[in-house]
């Protein structure tokens, strides 16, 4: 899959690394702004990279490989065992298992499950080679294994978007949409509790399937989590586009970075306790590229 190209009235992409502060501290930034239209002739982001003061460097090369497209909708991947991708699509909440041949530059691929729901948004793979997915609409959150779903649960949401695993692997954390919250998911708990059919959950039900909240933020949607080298959580938000970070055990977030309009499209942890966001903004208007650093 190809970047997008820059086009007029583009959304912003903003990239920042952080360290996660505390709200009494006053946060330290550069910020460069790079016209694509002047500096990139080519006007688009093929092999190119942005580094934390703005320059722009030579970045990875993009190959589209050949196959058959295995769903409609592909929103989530994965690694799986023995080199193989489990990807989670769409319609029929379907869960597919890529193989790829990079010698020949192909992929193929089969259906792993169709879990019933209309889209995968969240996958995650297991030690023993089990998939955790999380569905929309309902909020759905299965267990896979060997292609069939040994376990699931409905949580008080529209759609689960995003999954993390304990460094332990006995716990995930699952974020949601509308409302925004995490759910702490004990596996062990969970898997032994089988399919529930309950369609509006409390949180006794809930606790019953090993799932408990862990935190929850203003914003309508939790897109994406991640954890920190420290052990805290890292959440962004949509549709505003805020930053938070919870503490390793859950409960009152922080909020570190505020924005408006916009979708936190990913967030990656780095070793120093800091972390990397991209921020997409619906503005309407032409923007740069920016590339944020907040320290301490």
């Amino acid at each position: 899959m190809h970047p997008p190209k820059a086009l007029p009235y583009a959304a912003i992409l903003l990239l920042s690394l952080g360290t996660c502060i505390r709200l009494c501290a006053d946060p330290l930034s550069r910020k460069a702004d790079i016209d694509f239209y002047s500096n990139v002739p080519s006007r688009d982001l093929h092999g190119l990279a942005a580094r934390s003061d703005g320059r722009l460097v030579a970045g990875p090369v993009l190959t589209d490989l050949k196959g058959k497209a295995p769903s409609e909708l592909l929103w989530c991947l994965a690694p799986g065992q023995g080199g193989k991708w489990i990807v989670g699509g769409g319609p029929g909440g379907r869960i597919i298992e890529v193989t790829l041949d990079t010698a020949a530059g192909t992929f193929g691929s089969r259906e792993v499950v169709s879990l019933g729901d209309v889209q995968v948004y969240a996958l995650r793979t297991l030690p023993d080679g089990s998939i955790l997915a999380g569905t929309t609409p309902g909020g759905g959150l299965s267990l896979v294994r060997d292609g069939k779903v040994v376990a699931r649960s409905s949580l008080p949401a529209a759609a689960v978007f995003d999954i993390d695993m304990d460094p332990s692997g006995s716990r995930a954390l699952v974020a949601t949409g509308n409302p925004g919250r995490i759910y702490s998911v004990d596996l062990r708990a969970f898997s032994a509790a089988g399919v529930s059919k309950a369609k509006d959950p409390d949180p006794k039900d809930l606790a019953s399937h090993g799932i408990t909240l862990f935190g929850e933020i203003s914003d309508r949607n939790v897109r994406r989590i991640a954890r920190l080298s420290d052990g805290r959580v890292a959440a962004g938000s949509a549709p505003k586009g805020n930053v938070y970070v919870f503490p390793a055990a859950g409960g009152q977030a922080y909020l570190v970075e505020e924005n408006h309009d916009a979708e936190v499209t990913d967030i990656l942890a780095d070793s120093k306790g800091g972390y990397y966001t991209a921020i997409v903004f619906n503005g309407g208007e032409i923007h740069p590229i920016q590339t944020t650093v907040q320290v301490n």
